[in-house]
């Protein structure tokens, strides 16, 4: 007659199965490093990508290279538990890295309001588990989708564009297509 017990862990997010919540973690994406801020687990950080610069506290932390040029020396010596990034990770650098024991993972880099979602979701499930993460999802998404209604029922009728930034040849560069940008 007594309800079954929830398991916090284990926990899977595509082919990586979490059986605690890490530690010592380092981002190598600024997306990555404000949503882990955002569900209150900034402290576990110990390393960003060279381009994280929020929150503010981002910059104080150890900077690790990027997805492209991660510095491996600089990550060992941090020795995380987990390294997860939006961007792809060559082979070769994620081989040194999970021969050093540390996980490394890829999460999709949101392209819609939806995959926005599903990231936050997924951080709260590694850092959380699927007892708690449950209402730690809920409490952020409901902001976002409390700004998203308002923004929708404004019936702004504007346009905009969204500038990505400046190729070599001095041409702008536009988000277009499926992007978050778009999106939202």
């Amino acid at each position: 007659d007594t309800p079954p017990v929830k398991n916090p862990y284990p926990v899977d997010i595509g082919a990586e199965s979490f059986d605690k919540s890490p530690e010592k973690v380092v981002s190598l994406s600024p997306s990555i490093t404000e949503a882990v801020y955002d569900i209150g687990m900034f402290a576990r950080l110990i390393g960003v990508s060279d381009y994280c610069t929020h929150p503010t506290d981002a910059v104080n932390l150890p900077k690790i290279g990027s997805p492209a040029h991660p510095d491996i020396e600089a990550i060992r010596a941090l020795a995380p538990e987990l390294v997860v990034t939006h961007s792809l990770i060559a082979s070769s650098d994620k081989v040194l890295l999970n021969q050093a024991g540390i996980r490394v993972l890829e999460l999709e880099s949101p392209d819609s309001f939806a995959e926005l979602c599903q990231m936050y979701i997924q951080l709260s499930l590694i850092f959380y588990g699927a007892v708690d993460s449950q209402d730690v999802a809920s409490d952020i998404l409901s902001d976002f989708d409390i700004a998203m209604s308002e923004a929708m029922a404004a019936n702004i009728s504007h346009s905009f564009v969204c500038i990505e930034g400046i190729n070599s040849d001095g041409e702008l560069i536009l988000s277009h297509g499926k992007t978050l940008e778009s999106d939202i």
